[in-house]
């Protein structure tokens, strides 16, 4: 049976508020709920094995393990210069592995230069 607590929200039998969550405001899962958690447990466990596909196929390609190929491509960085002309933001240079990594994945390099944002000249 439904019961109210002293902050005014209503409960259900197993002592599950029926109200949103203060914190995400995502409405608290209630017995009636049951069959929209099970579609969120079945696409995050698709999503999941997505991902393993993924680094399976990558593995594969490369010819090397998921560690070794996220450790040598988290070595590329994206770096935001600021000069006086303005900013300019420049990805690292490609390493040999770098390079051999996006080959076997059949991947094009980045591009080398993002955004260029000329500043303003005063005299204007």
């Amino acid at each position: 049976m439904p019961g109210t607590c002293r902050h005014g929200e209503r409960h259900d039998a197993g002592g599950v508020a029926d109200r949103p969550d203060a914190v995400t405001g995502a409405a608290a899962f209630v017995n009636g709920d049951a069959a929209r958690r099970d579609d969120r447990i079945e696409s995050h466990v698709q999503l999941c094995w997505l991902a393993l596909l993924l680094l399976r196929i990558a593995e594969t390609e490369a010819a090397d393990t998921w560690r070794n190929i996220r450790n040598e491509l988290d070595r590329m960085h994206l770096v935001t210069l600021a000069t006086s002309a303005g900013t300019v933001s420049q990805r690292t240079e490609l390493t040999h592995r770098q390079r051999q990594i996006l080959g076997a994945l059949d991947l094009p390099e980045p591009a080398r230069f993002y955004d260029f944002t000329p500043l303003a000249d005063p005299a204007e």
